[in-house]
């Protein structure tokens, strides 16, 4: 009988970072194979990797007693830490959870294939727990089709309550079969509180992600594999998504983190966070008499990409960090490769008074310029004329332009000369300096124009 001992199955998805120093300890038999015993295997990435892509736990049978499931086998506790396995009648999905999505005490397993050979599983299932271990007797849902239609790989999936209804709503890492691991979809399928699940991706996520292929066979996008997180990243108490994925490497490539905002109770979507946000690379990685050494990318640069982050808040103030993992080279004399976990603390954009942060500022310098592409002037902000803005919520920004051109905030691109409005809320007005304080109620997309003079501005994307 399969035995596993110091196993810490109640720890969050961070215990990784535990399982990466060694601690944690595995032993491992099977009748199948009398005296195959590994006394004492270290974890390292091999329980990283083989828990993440493969494994899920919860109670199925006995409260306060977790069971888990590994590829088609689900692993009974008998109350005492004694594990039976039962096979299922499925096939390993590609990635699985459980949780409890008919709210009746008991864990089911949530099995994703994206396999159009499966016929009415092709997209996943449901196994519905009932108490007891007959699994035949569970009861069996069918998940949505998969997302790329007889091309899909579901990465990797992850549960919460989404849309605030009290049930747990599932999410998707996708990406592609051919060009292999190539692209990446995050899709969501919503719980009707019985554990029946739509697919409501098109009308949550309604525009083409920064990583998803916009053709079938379209040119590469960079590479599909990483894990999806359920977390309340901008601390405003609703959950966001966090898709941690791995980019190709080399310079040049975008981060590797895609964040989506819920602003469901605002327009019934979720918002994704610009690519810019995030710096491409980690440039301070390198530990004292190694920094030498890189990420093994084509490009030879010594960096490495925000590759696979995983969200943890490390600091207790502003948005969720990223502890990220090395790629492909060994920091440490550990004999694994990339078994070094390093921390990277992306800049906190919202500051809480409990956190003793202090509210940000940031001064933006506006100049004038002859238009270089048409008539008339227009405003000149880091050399770039009509540049794009991207400002964050948490900082108070602070324009200092010409008081001839008295530069003004619209929702409307050009404001009041394109038949707008000015926006007034939280701006500030003086003789060549205007203020703007961004909070969570600022719109998504503003617009920076002269009072007096029409074409002279460019639009504002609000983190």
């Amino acid at each position: 009988m399969p035995l596993i001992k110091d196993l810490p199955i109640t720890i969050p998805e961070t215990f990784f970072l535990k399982a990466s120093l060694g601690v944690i300890t595995l032993d491992w038999s099977f009748t199948s194979s009398p005296g195959n015993l590994i006394p004492g295997v270290t974890i390292n990435k091999f329980l990283y990797f083989f828990l993440t892509n493969f494994a899920s736990w919860a109670e199925h049978t006995i409260p306060s007693h977790p069971d888990f499931f590994i590829s088609a086998k689900l692993f009974l506790n008998d109350g005492s830490g004694n594990f039976t396995y039962k096979n299922i009648d499925a096939a390993g999905p590609m990635s699985s959870n459980i949780a409890d999505v008919n709210s009746d005490g008991y864990g089911d397993l949530i099995l994703h294939y994206g396999d159009p050979s499966l016929g009415l599983a092709r997209g996943g299932k449901i196994i519905l727990s009932n108490g007891t271990d007959d699994i035949d007797s569970w009861t069996k849902k069918y998940l949505p089709n998969e997302i790329f239609i007889g091309n899909t790989k579901m990465n990797h999936s992850n549960f919460g309550d989404l849309d605030g209804d009290g049930d747990i709503d599932l999410i998707i890492g996708n990406t592609r079969e051919n060009p292999y691991y190539d692209g990446r979809k995050v899709s969501i399928l919503i719980n009707d509180g019985a554990g029946n699940f739509s697919d409501a991706t098109s009308s949550l996520i309604p525009y083409t992600q920064s990583r998803e292929p916009v053709t079938e066979d379209g040119d590469a996008v960079g590479g599909g594999e990483g894990e999806v997180y359920i977390r309340d990243w901008d601390a405003d108490g609703d959950l966001d998504i966090i898709d941690a994925w791995q980019p190709d490497n080399g310079s040049g490539v975008p981060a590797g983190v895609m964040v989506f905002i819920n602003k469901i109770d605002e327009d019934g979507t979720f918002h994704e966070i610009d690519q810019s946000y995030f710096p491409e690379a980690v440039s301070s990685y390198a530990l004292t008499g190694r920094e030498g050494v890189n990420d093994g990318g084509a490009s030879g640069d010594g960096y490495i990409t925000i590759r696979r982050g995983a969200p943890i808040n490390l600091d207790n103030k502003g948005n969720l960090d990223f502890v990220v993992k090395a790629s492909s080279i060994s920091l440490l004399d550990t004999g694994y490769d990339g078994a070094a976990s390093f921390f990277y603390t992306l800049v906190s954009t919202k500051q809480d008074d409990e956190s003793g942060g202090e509210s940000q500022t940031e001064t933006i310098e506006v100049s004038i310029e002859a238009n270089s592409s048409g008539s008339g002037n227009v405003y000149v902000i880091d050399g770039t004329q009509k540049k794009s803005l991207t400002l964050n919520v948490g900082t108070t920004y602070t324009f200092n332009h010409s008081s001839s051109h008295p530069l003004r905030f619209s929702s409307t691109n050009d404001g009041t000369h394109g038949g707008g409005d000015e926006y007034t809320e939280g701006v500030t007005k003086s003789s060549g300096v205007t203020t703007i304080e961004v909070t969570s109620s600022t719109p998504t997309t503003l617009y920076y124009y002269c009072d007096i003079h029409s074409g002279m501005g460019a639009d504002i994307t609000i983190n």
